[in-house]
């Protein structure tokens, strides 16, 4: 999904907004309280399911429209109307009436306990849930630490309890209560990603194996000889092909960590023999087919299914890798340049580090610069929050956030280069980091209107 449109009538009485978004990017500017902020958090209120935050804001009517990649499919609305006690939504062509509980004041009163509140209003109304599932979306608030899972169930707390156990040799854990929040949580969506994906490729190794048996069964059942001879007179099997094949399977048994230093000995004297029969078969002008030569090839035969299907699983798990490979690039690519030449690097466990040219001394992100910080917690989120086969929204409040001017020049080409999908939302000062876009510019401004009371119902 993308919003086409957010229009607000009668915030806090006085101003209507009017913002259309484009589908790539929107960079929101403006004079300072002129709303900018207030209007990214009514967004986030919004397509994140958490309509109740809109009782913090006393407002007449607020309308979200939004669209799907779906070619020719009609833009949808999501409208809000506000009472006192109550607002009041339409949603898929069905009203709801979502009713302020005495709950909502905790979260005024002690934002550490939002989450009960998030739980009070999702347990109440099952259709806040399905809005939440609607939009594919990351909102980078000023308050960076608040971002990272703050109302997904636990999560963040088993994120970071996992982090916690994971050892280390520095004195992390020891001054686990003094660090940054907003670190702790980047570095606990890091580790919780790169264990996902190790999963997933464990998952892909298991299913290979299976694999290997059933293809040999597979190629004992399918080979008769007039077959093994058919295949055995096709032009692809060429010297250089034969050879290419038994580089791949070795390859393959050494990962699989199935062949020791004699028997990869005894596969090379094996292809060499089959390479040397199969020379002479074909300078003879393939007459007198030897048996030998079909036994052999019959086990050829079997390695070359082998090493297609490892291909095939290699693939599936470099794109499994291709999150974790994109986010050290990317930051590398920003911060590899200065002084100490500073590298991002996962550990074998998940833990996130940098080192510098002066020590390859593993060092936690936490000792980053601020400016390195914001580019790691923008773009993790970007990369590991945000799918990237459906269309995202991305929202992020002041991205230049301590970031040098030759980052925020880079910035948004990098941001679109990563996921070609997404919508960025930013609500900027910078002419740095709006470039070139100056087309993609709009300028927020509160339109008076004549003061309206909030009705009791």
């Amino acid at each position: 999904m993308k919003l086409v449109s957010l229009n607000v009538r009668n915030l806090y009485g006085y101003f209507d907004y009017n913002i259309d978004f484009n589908s790539d990017v929107t960079f929101i500017y403006g004079t300072n309280g002129c709303g900018k902020t207030t209007i990214l958090n009514i967004t986030e209120a919004i397509i994140t399911g958490q309509l109740y935050k809109l009782f913090n804001y006393d407002f007449k009517e607020i309308e979200l429209l939004y669209t799907s990649s779906v070619k020719n499919e009609k833009s949808k609305t999501i409208k809000i109307i506000r009472s006192k006690s109550n607002l009041k939504v339409i949603f898929n062509n069905k009203d709801y009436k979502i009713i302020k509980g005495s709950v909502h004041e905790i979260s005024r009163k002690n934002p550490q306990d939002s989450r009960e509140v998030f739980r009070y209003y999702f347990d109440q109304y099952d259709f806040l849930n399905t809005i939440k599932q609607t939009f594919n979306y990351v909102y980078l608030p000023l308050n960076r630490s608040s971002v990272l899972y703050e109302y997904e169930d636990e999560i963040d707390y088993f994120m970071m309890r996992r982090l916690r156990s994971i050892p280390s040799d520095d004195d992390y854990n020891n001054d686990f209560d003094n660090k940054d929040i907003a670190m702790m949580k980047i570095e606990a969506l890091i580790s919780f990603n790169y264990s996902r994906i190790n999963s997933t490729i464990s998952k892909f190794s298991d299913e290979f194996r299976n694999k290997i048996l059933k293809s040999l069964l597979e190629v004992n059942r399918q080979y008769s000889i007039d077959n093994l001879v058919k295949d055995i007179l096709k032009q692809g099997n060429t010297v250089s092909e034969l050879q290419k094949t038994k580089k791949a399977y070795i390859k393959i048994l050494k990962e699989l960590e199935l062949i020791d230093k004699s028997e990869e000995e005894d596969y090379n004297k094996f292809f060499a023999e089959f390479i040397n029969e199969f020379s002479t078969f074909q300078k003879n002008e393939f007459e007198g087919l030897p048996l030998d030569l079909v036994i052999k090839f019959q086990e050829i035969s079997k390695i070359k299914n082998l090493v297609i299907l490892a291909e095939k699983m290699e693939q599936r798990k470099s794109l499994a890798r291709k999150p974790i490979e994109i986010f050290l690039s990317t930051m590398n690519e920003f911060i590899g340049n200065s002084e100490d030449e500073k590298e991002i690097i996962i550990n074998s466990v998940g833990r996130v580090f940098f080192i510098t040219k002066y020590s390859n001394k593993p060092i936690s992100i936490q000792y980053l610069s601020s400016g390195e910080k914001q580019l790691v917690t923008f773009f993790a989120n970007l990369i590991f929050s945000v799918k990237s086969s459906t269309s995202g929204i991305f929202v992020v409040d002041e991205p230049e956030l301590s970031l040098h001017l030759s980052w925020q020049k880079r910035f948004v080409e990098k941001t679109l280069e990563i996921n070609k999908n997404i919508q960025l939302i930013f609500a900027t000062h910078s002419p740095e980091i709006i470039g070139r876009n100056r087309n993609k510019m709009y300028k927020l401004e509160k339109k008076y209107v004549e003061k309206v009371e909030l009705l009791n119902e």
